[in-house]
């Protein structure tokens, strides 16, 4: 019985494969109606859950706990402490921005915690603010922030950095 299901099975989806292939502007239609979404690798800062191996709990440059002057114990909570001392909310906005894209890409584009960039890590990082690449997953227009069209950079924001790091 279950040979003679995977049978009908694949007959009926060579008989779907056949209407689409003699009917290609309705195929063409009705691929402009599936909304394809990519799983987000790029989120927000208050979307961030960091697996256990890059949330800088174990960072390279972690001080010791009883070393430690902030009340943190990975580098989400050691940045979350660093902008409450910040008062004005502009600036801990601002501070933010920053701080949650250099998390980002020492997450995604080298594989590390915050706590354990080297000083090629911020070489690599400056060149990367210049030009962020690959562009799709970095850059795009703004968005609200729980979009997932949200990207870290705008293309506004590039002309920006870029102009001000140009003295560098």
């Amino acid at each position: 019985m279950v040979a003679n299901d995977r049978g009908a099975r694949r007959d009926g989806a060579r008989q779907v494969e056949a209407f689409f292939a003699g009917h290609p502007l309705l195929t063409e239609r009705a691929r402009a109606l599936v909304a394809v979404t990519q799983p987000r690798s790029i989120v927000p800062w208050e979307e961030l859950r960091l697996p256990h191996e890059v949330d800088g709990s174990q960072g390279s440059f972690r001080a010791p706990r009883n070393a430690c002057t902030l009340n943190a114990t990975n580098d989400y909570e050691a940045v979350q402490a660093w902008l409450a001392l910040h008062e004005t909310a502009t600036t801990q906005r601002a501070y933010r921005k920053e701080a949650e894209r250099l998390i980002l890409w020492a997450i995604v584009e080298r594989g590390r915690a915050l706590s354990s960039l080297t000083t090629d890590d911020a070489i690599a990082y400056r060149a990367f603010v210049r030009r962020p690449t690959p562009r799709e997953r970095w850059v795009g227009p703004p968005r609200p922030r729980d979009s997932v069209e949200w990207r870290p950079f705008t293309g506004a924001c590039l002309a920006t950095i870029t102009s001000a790091g140009s003295d560098n």
